[in-house]
């Protein structure tokens, strides 16, 4: 068994929730101890979240995590639910019905995905290149209650004005 290997090994054991001490997976894995230590110390590094179980004395992942659990960054999902609001007057309800099921799944599978429908309403399209940053943007302030601020004109032509808001929904047309 090579080195990846074992360290797949260790992350099967980890997302089973079996008990991961060092000196057992020495043994199975056919190698010292302190080379489990760094194969540990190599998944953190690599942005596994595990810990070390005093109590216990094994390693585990955090709470909650799980290698099945999908891992979207906020662009990601954003994309899956702009696709759906934009494919549908072009290729019709069965696209959009199957990219909502993918939506519903990586909702069951991550505790931090809120369906984009609670945070836009799009209507109609309008292309523009700095308008994937700007949702972007605005939907990471509406999960994380933040406030932004905004440049806002009462007629075209007008001096804009500069006003900070806590966005809780975008309607975007």
């Amino acid at each position: 068994m090579n080195k990846f290997d074992r360290l797949l090994y260790i992350l099967n054991k980890l997302d089973r929730r079996e008990k991961v001490k060092v000196k057992d997976l020495a043994e199975e894995l056919g190698v010292s101890e302190r080379t489990v230590y760094r194969y540990i110390n190599s998944l953190i590094d690599a942005g596994f979240p595990i810990y070390y179980d005093r109590e216990k004395g094994t390693y585990a992942f955090e709470k909650g995590f799980s290698l099945s659990k999908a891992l979207l960054k906020t662009e990601e999902t954003l994309i899956l639910a702009l696709s759906r609001n934009f494919l549908e007057p072009a290729v019709g309800s069965k696209a959009t019905t199957i990219l909502k099921q993918i939506e519903q799944k990586i909702a069951l599978a991550s505790k931090n995905f809120t369906p984009f429908e609670e945070i836009f309403g799009i209507q109609g399209f309008y292309s523009s290149p700095h308008l994937f940053d700007l949702l972007k943007d605005l939907s990471t302030a509406i999960k994380e209650h933040q406030i932004v601020e905004i440049e806002y004109e009462y007629e075209p032509g007008e001096a804009p004005e500069y006003r900070e808001i806590e966005p809780y929904f975008v309607f975007y047309t």
